[in-house]
Parts: C-alpha cells; structure tokens; sequence
C-alpha cells in the first residue's frame, strides 16, 4: 500500500467519524431533526400504564407499540390527544403536553367495561 493511499484511507477515516460523532451524540442526548419546524429539538417521552393492561395506545390517532404499559420515546414537544382502546372496554381519551427533555407519565387510567354487570342486567329486564 502506496503512502498516498493510505494518507487518502486514514483522511477519509478521520472525516467520517467528524461526521458521524455529532450525529450519535445529539441522538442519545434525545435531539431529532423535525421536520415541522426545520431544526433540531430535543425530545421527550411519554410512558402509558393502565388498568387493566394490554390496552392499545393512540397520540394523535397515530398507534403506538407495544400494549400498555409502554413508553413512547423521541416525541417531539407539544400537545397531543392520548387514546386508549382496549376490546370489551371504553376509550379513555385525555389531552397531553410533552416537555423538552422530560418525561410524561399517564399512570393508571381505569378503563371501564362496556358492558353491564350481571345484577344491572337482571334488574333491566
């Protein structure tokens, strides 16, 4: 391997990893580029536990995965419309705002059954 190859490969190194290291520390300090706005911002996080459990969760109507409980990550600061379903149970809906940098804790929204309970049924009839 010729000297100046070599000066080329190790340049080449040095440039890529100038590149490349802002880019993962801003994304782990929790930094994306939106693209609303056109800049970079700092993320937060949004985690959803509920009762019961297993409940599918919507920001915005846009669904987020996994069931309840789980934690929707890098989501970008402002008001959003939060959304449980679960079958056999009635949406629970409430508004939300996401800080830069911090985390939203919806914890325990009871959902309620559907359907009636049996001595409600009885009386009914």
């Amino acid at each position: 391997m010729n000297r100046t190859y070599r000066a080329i490969l190790r340049w080449s190194f040095i440039g890529a990893f100038l590149l490349a290291a802002p880019i993962v520390i801003l994304t782990t300090a929790g930094y994306r580029f939106n693209p609303a706005k056109a800049s970079l911002e700092r993320t937060g996080v949004v985690i959803v536990d509920s009762d019961p459990s297993g409940a599918a969760v919507y920001l915005n109507d846009r669904p987020i995965k996994p069931l309840t409980p789980t934690k929707a990550v890098r989501v970008f600061p402002g008001s959003y419309r939060l959304r449980l379903e679960k079958a056999g149970y009635r949406p629970w809906e409430r508004d939300i705002t996401v800080e830069s940098g911090q985390s939203t804790f919806v914890s325990a929204p009871a959902l309620f059954s559907d359907s009636l309970p049996e001595f409600e049924r009885a009386l009914s009839t």
